[in-house]
This record gives structure tokens, sequence and C-alpha cells, in this order.
């Protein structure tokens, strides 16, 4: 199994965001904890995109693609509907 680059590449951009979270939550979390939902969050992704592959009969890179470009358009969509 290749795992797409945007995936493999996501644990920085996802303990970034950790790390923004704690600090609008005024929180702190030790390093256990958020390698523990670290590895949650990757593996759901993986598991999302794997299921996405295995539906449209793709390979994982465009099921990735395919899942991000879903996304952002939703994210668009709601912001155009609140705005």
């Amino acid at each position: 199994m290749v795992i797409p680059d945007i995936l493999a590449s996501a644990g920085g951009v996802v303990v970034s965001y950790f790390e923004w979270l704690q600090d609008r939550l005024s929180e702190s979390w030790g390093e256990d904890e958020v390698n523990e939902r670290l590895e949650r969050m990757m593996l759901q992704a993986l598991d999302q995109v794997v299921t996405t592959a295995k539906l449209r009969r793709s390979d994982l890179r465009l099921a990735a693609l395919v899942l991000g470009v879903g996304r952002v358009a939703q994210a668009e969509s709601a912001r155009t509907r609140s705005g």
C-alpha cells in the first residue's frame, strides 16, 4: 500500500492545529495525549481514504484528492450560505 503524499505529510499540520486548539481552549496537553489524538485522527483519515478508493474503484491518491476537494467545496458552500 502506498500512502498518498498529502496524507503522509499531514501529521505536522494536524499537530499545528492541536497547538492552536490548545491555545484557544487555554489547555495544555501532554505528549502522550497529543500522540493519541494524532494517531486517532490519522487512522480515521486513512480509513476514509481507503473507503473512498474502494467505492470509487480508484487509487488512494485520487481518493484523497476527491475527499479534499469535496471538503473545500462543502466549506465554501457553508461560508456563502452564512454570509
